[in-house]
């Protein structure tokens, strides 16, 4: 069983992502959709082949998602997206269930929730075509730990073995 190891600097909480507005009405907030990602039109200023070669190139295990979407010239960034494919995370086949094994790394002695950066995560996963439907993926939250000037999620993720 191959495991991976991502670190995700700066989280948003489920809170900061989705903000209460003056109306009451929670929304989806900029900085949310920049860390998510979000689907994006291949720019018209490069011919698409060129497009899906610079977005392939360090992510060669993402060739099947691409294709996925290449018909509608439509690629995912995103910051979670992108520390996922930098690390080599692969696209897991649908109705795999997937561990997420979550450990905190808060800078100061303040209380935070761990599982308050589930939803976002988890959302980034399915955004980013990881997993087709992130209710199969199995979120642990292990540990926390202080480390002062240091801010983040440090995950460890595989697929489940199937007894």
């Amino acid at each position: 069983m191959k495991k991976y190891s991502v670190f995700i600097s700066d989280p948003m909480s489920v809170n900061a992502i989705y903000p209460t507005g003056k109306n009451g009405m929670r929304f989806i907030s900029s900085e949310a959709k920049e860390y998510r990602g979000e689907w994006r039109k291949a720019p018209k200023k490069k011919p698409i082949e060129q497009v899906k070669a610079d977005y392939l190139k360090n992510r060669p295990h993402l060739k099947d998602v691409w294709m996925r979407i290449a018909d509608e010239d439509l690629y995912i960034e995103g910051r979670v997206g992108t520390a996922f494919r930098d690390a080599g995370v692969p696209c897991f086949p649908l109705r795999t269930k997937v561990v997420v094994e979550a450990v905190g790394v808060w800078p100061d002695q303040r209380a935070r929730d761990l599982h308050n950066f589930e939803k976002p995560i988890c959302d980034a996963m399915q955004d980013g075509q990881f997993v087709p439907n992130d209710a199969f993926v199995l979120w642990r939250g292990m540990d926390f730990r202080v480390e002062p000037g240091k801010f983040g999620i440090e995950l460890t993720i595989y697929e489940k073995e199937v007894a």
